[in-house]
């Protein structure tokens, strides 16, 4: 390994800036997971970050946290321009300090994002080190209007979807400038041909899966499940929990008993206990705060199968690898990405997308198989055991190393 290699991680996690603080994507936790290997290699790490949004995936970071503080405007404080432009100040002033006590550093790296790309582009052009960005995601469509349309499909207002699409395509032409462009799976890959951007740049690297996922799973059994179904996410209408929850009346007309744990939080939380109170289903389904690490395998542990009917532009789909790991089936939309990375797998089970009578009955199938569950425990697992993030860092250390 290259021990005198030097790192500067540019994080902010920007996912949380209009959400429930300390939630973090599956990019975000990507790039941590990678990073506490790199250092453990004896390769040198700093980060830079939204401290308020992002200590709990640093709460042992045994590298350096340079932590920029967002809290100057209250608790409270939602407004994201505001934040973009108070991060973009400190995080500048930060880079210049490294100049001016003279810090080398040899890589910048950052994931995709308007709060991301253009701090890693300013650091690489100040710094004058190689910028490396991972992209997870394929929501960079070609033109602004079809990229303003799949905002406006998943449920975003006509204000918030024209930010975010003004926000995608300063984010396109900017990372034509990264040295390297790492993307989680084959469609973002060839997303990022078509907009231009040279094969050589492009590499193909994505996610493992913590190995503390299938702790004490081979002793569970069907019957002592406490959850029949689990969903871990964004609690979002783009991740698909209003179609999970019409499902879920389907489903528990046929099975009156039949209980759901929604593991997560996000702005549709409120109206998605507002909707499941109305059809009075408060004992069949159970929501939970946003839970990270043991915990929250042990909660997905708890159940018997898992389901991520996600609309959303994903980049690999960590949540299905993590089930998958805990020994559960899943059944997912039949997401271009999620069939990419998990299209092998038996106990994956494909729906189309929006259709929500045959998730539910897909759901009910499992259910009603007690065998078959048994069976595509077992399958997932295994299929799980392929996805080592020794191995994706590994990876992704000989990719920066060619800089």
């Amino acid at each position: 390994m290259m021990k005198n290699l030097h790192i500067l991680a540019i994080l902010p996690n920007s996912l949380a800036w209009g959400s429930p603080a300390f939630l973090a994507g599956g990019g975000h936790i990507r790039t941590v997971e990678i990073l506490k290997r790199w250092h453990k290699w004896g390769i040198s790490v700093e980060t830079l970050e939204d401290i308020q949004h992002s200590v709990s995936l640093h709460s042992n970071a045994p590298y350096f946290v340079h932590k920029i503080d967002l809290s100057l405007l209250g608790k409270n404080f939602r407004n994201r321009f505001l934040l973009f432009l108070i991060w973009g100040i400190k995080s500048i002033t930060f880079l210049l300090k490294k100049i001016y006590f003279n810090k080398k550093f040899d890589v910048i790296i950052t994931t995709e994002g308007i709060a991301l790309v253009p701090f890693g582009v300013l650091a690489s052009k100040i710094l004058r080190v190689p910028l490396v960005v991972s992209i997870q995601t394929t929501n960079c469509a070609i033109s602004f209007s079809s990229a303003y349309k799949q905002w406006r499909n998943r449920g975003w207002s006509i204000l918030s979807s024209l930010l975010k699409t003004l926000g995608d395509r300063i984010t396109i032409g900017l990372l034509k400038k990264a040295s390297v462009l790492i993307c989680l799976s084959d469609p973002i890959a060839r997303m990022l041909k078509t907009m231009g951007i040279p094969e050589q740049r492009i590499f193909i690297n994505g996610m493992g899966i913590d190995e503390k996922c299938s702790r004490d799973t081979l002793g569970s059994s069907i019957e002592s499940k406490e959850y029949d179904t689990a969903f871990l996410g964004r609690v979002e209408r783009e991740k698909g929990v209003d179609d999970l929850l019409e499902a879920w009346k389907i489903v528990i007309g046929k099975m009156k008993d039949a209980k759901l744990l929604i593991i997560g939080s996000g702005n549709y939380m409120g109206e998605a206990k507002t909707y499941v109170e109305k059809l009075g289903m408060n004992k069949n389904v159970r929501f939970t705060c946003y839970i990270v690490g043991d915990e929250k395998y042990r909660y997905l542990r708890k159940s018997k199968i898992f389901v991520f009917p996600t609309k959303a532009e994903e980049g690999w789909g960590l949540a299905v690898g993590e089930a998958l790991a805990c020994g559960l089936p899943v059944v997912c939309y039949d997401n271009p990405v999620l069939v990419s990375v998990f299209g092998n797998c038996k106990s994956v089970i494909f729906v189309q997308a929006g259709d929500v009578k045959k998730l539910a009955d897909a759901i009910l199938w499992l259910l009603e198989n007690e065998g078959l569950l048994n069976q595509y425990s077992k399958i997932s697992r295994e299929y799980a055991k392929q996805f080592d993030w020794n191995e994706v860092a590994r990876r992704e250390l000989e990719i920066v190393k060619k800089l």
